[in-house]
């Protein structure tokens, strides 16, 4: 059996590789690549929490706890999947007591907030807005 570097075996059409349905309960899982934007972050000091409303100082960018959205074990979700959330609405979201919808909700109010205060524009394709 001759051994390939990860690129050599990425480079083999699927049919040449070995045959998946022969290893029970095997599922290839392709690699994340992460989203990551310290700026979009950074938008968060000074604004107030999406979801109750403060403006104590402590607002961050929570990350979304979801695997869909990027999350796994010692790995935060993507940088777009935040909620501009105060230390105590936060720490709610972290224990599940603030349930995925209203964290959700918190999202879309937040991308609402960057835009309506012109911190998010959009360009288009020319990079032009």
């Amino acid at each position: 059996m001759d051994h390939k570097t990860p690129e050599e075996a990425s480079a083999e059409p699927l049919s040449d590789r070995a045959d998946m349905s022969q290893m029970p309960n095997r599922q290839i899982i392709q690699k994340h690549e992460h989203y990551r934007s310290p700026k979009l972050l950074a938008l968060a000091n000074g604004a107030p929490c999406m979801n109750c409303g403060a403006e104590d100082g402590t607002v961050v960018a929570a990350h979304s706890n979801c695997g869909g959205d990027g999350k796994g074990m010692g790995i935060k979700a993507d940088d777009f999947a935040v909620a501009f959330l105060c230390y105590d609405c936060h720490d709610r979201y972290d224990r599940g007591v603030m349930r995925q919808d209203g964290f959700t909700r918190a999202v879309a109010i937040t991308y609402c907030w960057l835009m309506k205060n012109g911190k998010l524009k959009v360009a288009g394709r020319d990079g032009r807005l």
